[in-house]
């Protein structure tokens, strides 16, 4: 039990650990109950008011920066392109699903 307190403790304690706000996450759900449980816009209208442009969130156990900064999102997009790319990969249900810019890879994602 304790092994597994620390497990998430540290797992959670990522971006705090970069000064990076956010919601405290619900261990092995992180903050995705609250995504699914609330109007989509609205939900992240309110967490840009909470926790500013840029925040930390968790999905599940893995950490995600989420961020409407236009000009940091210039650097990601174009500048620093090679960083991003295939940064979270997810099986899809359909092909459609991977057409979109979340889950695209490769130069699909750059195009």
């Amino acid at each position: 039990m304790t092994f597994c307190f620390s497990y998430l403790k540290k797992k959670y304690s990522f971006w705090s650990a970069q000064g990076i706000p956010g919601p405290k996450p619900i261990p092995f759900l992180g903050d995705l109950h609250k995504r699914f449980t609330a109007n989509v816009i609205q939900f992240e209208i309110d967490m840009a008011a909470t926790y500013g442009k840029t925040y930390g969130t968790y999905i599940g156990l893995k950490p995600a920066l989420i961020t409407s900064d236009p000009e940091l999102l210039k650097i990601i997009f174009i500048k620093a392109f090679p960083n991003f790319v295939n940064r979270f990969k997810f099986d899809a249900i359909h092909e459609m699903w991977g057409e979109n810019l979340l889950f695209s890879l490769d130069e699909k994602w750059k195009r």
